[in-house]
């Protein structure tokens, strides 16, 4: 009897060993798409600061503005004003106020001096707050000065690009 339990278990060894499968394997892939864009803005997004000659600088502020980037190179953004200042709306004038713009981007803003440039940049490196939108306040300052009658504006232009 002990040799019928040897020989059963080895033959039972001897096929086991032999049932032995290859491993397979499964690819698993996936992507993100890439994203670089400005939120909180609308197509009716205006700020008026108003009087501009109450005698100190005139301010505002623009609530909630998101900045969206998830390459992880990073991202540039940059403030363009179109008329380099307020520009009054008298087509016979060439009136214009210069002010200042800044985006606070979490603590390191980008900001924009219309009286020495048209635009401003900054870098910002690729990171997981960037990807998810850092949402900051975009504050504008229109200094004290001499200040004609009439109606002043610009389009200031908040643009996010691949670093």
């Amino acid at each position: 009897m002990k040799r019928l339990v040897l020989v059963t278990m080895s033959a039972s060894a001897l096929f086991a060993a032999a049932s032995y499968a290859a491993p397979q394997s499964v690819q698993v892939s996936g992507n993100v798409d890439p994203i670089c864009a400005v939120t909180g803005l609308h197509a009716s997004t205006n700020l008026h600061v108003g009087q501009l000659n109450a005698g100190s600088p005139t301010t505002g502020t623009v609530t909630d503005v998101t900045v969206q980037c998830n390459y992880a190179s990073g991202a540039t953004v940059t403030l363009t004003s179109t008329n380099q200042g307020l520009k009054s709306t008298d087509p016979s004038s060439s009136i214009l106020l210069d002010y200042t713009a800044s985006l606070d981007m979490g603590g390191s803003p980008v900001a924009l001096d219309t009286s020495t440039a048209t635009s401003a940049s900054a870098n910002y490196a690729g990171s997981t707050a960037l990807a998810a939108g850092v949402t900051s306040d975009l504050d504008i300052s229109v200094p004290t000065g001499t200040v004609f009658a009439g109606d002043y504006t610009d389009t200031l232009t908040i643009t996010v690009a691949q670093q």
